[in-house]
Formats: structure tokens, C-alpha cells, sequence
């Protein structure tokens, strides 16, 4: 990710930088019912007697539809591409907010979308359909990083360390609706702040370190000092996992202890991570990678192996979500996270500047296209699960 060395290099210079960091839609279901009305389960549960397969009850119906066009029955019965097009079977992305100022960072709750604005230094939030966005919080220089839990907010700003005065580098946590800002703990180009439990886990980018801290801004503990600028970070309340600008991914101990590598990293050129319930994913320049946390020193599955500038990373159940971060043509792709993954994944939306950050839920996918420094282009998006 040549243009994430770029911003990392600009925003680590000086704290009021500005730089931060057509195509088809094709659906695949892994999880999609099969069978039909011919097929099933016979009483007994054995095969019916002409050898065909066990009934597994009638498949969806929906009769009449054209399931190239229906937006409620894309390629699918039931595929509901949430307010997008369907066209040749497959679900478009849908633009639910236009006009940000370089977003950088969302999260999601049940109801709502909360994004970050790196060169506005505003979050706002908006309904999942795009109505109604407002700015909840103002005067966050350089924000970067949301979590959302229950009525609070928590934010990182990409500043110097908080002094009471103009800056405001650290960690930060609001109650909503009104979103009071109160420090939870400072640091020096507060980074991609994450939470497990009662704790909240994010790194001080120009500083190389690593933290860990109570939410009430108690028990803070320094994790590492010693990987150059730690960037993306994810835990699974065992283990906090970091990208930064070393040649190797790692991960420490929550709570502190030894460093353990896990896998390749592309250097200066800076990815993000998360975790699922035995893997931790990592994105690190041409690359997309996973690998099983019980056997650290394995062979990581490569999703995304060259030929691409991958960014922004999620998964869910089902499949592993990255962003192409490219200043023309940049796009959301996926892949299963079990079995092949060939031609580079397959693109679900395209022709973006810079898309970046990405998250889910149970039917859709979120990311925000952070645009250009300071052309206020940038844009929020969804699209339905494939």
C-alpha cells in the first residue's frame, strides 16, 4: 500500500497533515440452501427409495420473480439487496452518505453507522439506510478509529499527546445521544482504538508504542515499545494482534509479555487486522492473509496474493472482505474463507478513490471510500451479503 506509506509518513510529520491514508457485482452464497421440492427427508430419515437425496424441506419460493432484476429476489429467492439494484442477478452497492471529508473509520450497532472524518475531525452518525446523518462530535483533530458499545462511543485522534489545551491525542468516550467528549487516556498519535471487555487496546503511532487500558482510564499498561509505529490492532481478549511499519506481524499477550511473530508484513507499507474465533486476518501492501491462532508459527492461508494495494479488512462466517486503497479504480472484493481463492477474489463494488475502513453485520457490508485530502469527496456505502 504505496499511498498508506505516503499518508503514514505525512500525518507522523506533523500532526495538521491532511493526508491519511463499472465493476461488476457477482454473488456467490456459500451458505445457501440446496435441494428442492423433489428431494428430502424421508420419515425414517434414510434416501427414498429411487435414490435420490434426502429431502431437507421445500426450497424458498418465490414465484413470478425475475431473479436477474427483482432487488427483493437477487439470484437468489430472498436476497434482498437493501435498497440497491439488482442487475444480472447481482446486488449494486447502495450511497448512503456523500460529501465527507475524508472518513477513515466506522462502526455499526443495530440501528446506526458511526464514521470518522480524519480532515473534518467530526464523527457522525446515520440511520442504516443512509437518512438523517448529523455530527455527534467536533473538534477531534485527526480522528481515527471507532467503537461502538451499547449507548457509548469511544474514538481515537491522531494528535499530539492531550495537554487540556489544543491537543488532543489519545483515546476519548462519549455517551450518546449527546456525546460529551472525556479523555480516557493520551497518547501520542492515538491510533485504531479496539475494545474487549472492560478494556480498550490501540497504539500511539509516533511513539511505537502499544497500549492497554481500562475504560474508565485506570490500569494503563504498555504492551510493547519497541515495533516501529503499530497501526491496526485487534484482540480476542487472549492476545492483542498488530500491524505497524516492521517487516513481521505480531502479537502480545492482553495483560503484557513476549512479543510472538506470526507472519509476513510488507514493512512501511501499513494494513489492518481482525480477528474470528480461531484466525486472525491481516491486510500488509499486495496481500491478504490468514492464519490460525492456535498454531502461530503455520503457513498463513494467502487470500490475496499480489497485483493489488489491500486496506481495509473484515470478515464474517462466511468470507474475508478487503479494500483496494487506489487513488482511481479502487474496490471491495471477497473471497470464502475456506477453499479457493483464485483471479485476485471477486469484486463486489468498484471505481472508487481511496475506499478504506470496512465492517459488517448480518446482511450487509459497510465501508467508507475516503476520497482525496481536502476535495470533501469522500463517501459512506453499503451492499447486501453476497
Amino acid at each position: 500500500m504505496q499511498r498508506a506509506l505516503a499518508f503514514v509518513a505525512s500525518v507522523t510529520a506533523l500532526a495538521g497533515c491532511t493526508a491519511v491514508l463499472g465493476v461488476r457485482d457477482i454473488y456467490l452464497d456459500p451458505s445457501a440452501g440446496e435441494g428442492g421440492v423433489d428431494g428430502g427427508v424421508t420419515p425414517d430419515g434414510s434416501a427414498p427409495p429411487d435414490g435420490s437425496a434426502p429431502d431437507t424441506g421445500p426450497a424458498p419460493t418465490c414465484a413470478g420473480a425475475d431473479l436477474q432484476t427483482d432487488a427483493k429476489h437477487c439470484g437468489r429467492c430472498n436476497h434482498d439487496c437493501l435498497g440497491g439494484k439488482c442487475e444480472a442477478g447481482s446486488c449494486k452497492a447502495v450511497l448512503l452518505v456523500p460529501g465527507l471529508d475524508q472518513p477513515v473509520a466506522l462502526a455499526v450497532d443495530a440501528q446506526s453507522i458511526y464514521v470518522t472524518q480524519y480532515g473534518s475531525g467530526t464523527i457522525i452518525q446515520t440511520a442504516k439506510d443512509g437518512s438523517s446523518p448529523k455530527p455527534i462530535i467536533t473538534g477531534q483533530p485527526n480522528v481515527q478509529g471507532v467503537v461502538i458499545d451499547g449507548q457509548t462511543l469511544y474514538w481515537s485522534n491522531r494528535d499530539f499527546p492531550a495537554d487540556g489545551n489544543t491537543r488532543k491525542g489519545g483515546v476519548y468516550k462519549c455517551t450518546l445521544p449527546t456525546c460529551t467528549a472525556q479523555l480516557v487516556s493520551a497518547a501520542n498519535f492515538a491510533v485504531n482504538v479496539t475494545k474487549f471487555g472492560d478494556q480498550l487496546f490501540f497504539g500511539g503511532n509516533n511513539e511505537s508504542k502499544l497500549y492497554q487500558v481500562k475504560i474508565d482510564g485506570t490500569g494503563r499498561i504498555e504492551l510493547d515499545a519497541t515495533i516501529n509505529k503499530p497501526f491496526g490492532v485487534a484482540t480476542d481478549g487472549a492476545h492483542v494482534y498488530f500491524t505497524s511499519q516492521a517487516s513481521t506481524f505480531y502479537r502480545v499477550p492482553v495483560g503484557g509479555g513476549a512479543l510472538q511473530a506470526m507472519g509476513s508484513a510488507a514493512g512501511p507499507t501499513v494494513g489492518l487486522t481482525v480477528v474470528d474465533a480461531t484466525r486472525v486476518y491481516w491486510t500488509t501492501g499486495d496481500k491478504v492473509l490468514g492464519l490460525d491462532k492456535a498454531t502461530p508459527q503455520g503457513v498463513p492461508t494467502q487470500y490475496l496474493s499480489g497485483g493489488q494495494d489491500a486496506a481495509g479488512l473484515a470478515v464474517d462466517d462466511a468470507n474475508v472482505y478487503w479494500t483496494n486503497y487506489l487513488d482511481a479504480d479502487g474496490d471491495l472484493r471477497f473471497c470464502p474463507k475456506v477453499g479457493a481463492c483464485t483471479g485476485g477474489g471477486t469484486a463486489l463494488a468498484g471505481g472508487m478513490i481511496r475506499p478504506f475502513t470496512i465492517t459488517t453485520d448480518a446482511t450487509a457490508v459497510y465501508w467508507v471510500e475516503e476520497g482525496l485530502p481536502g476535495a470533501g469527496n469522500g463517501r459512506l456505502w453499503k451492499i447486501a451479503k453476497p
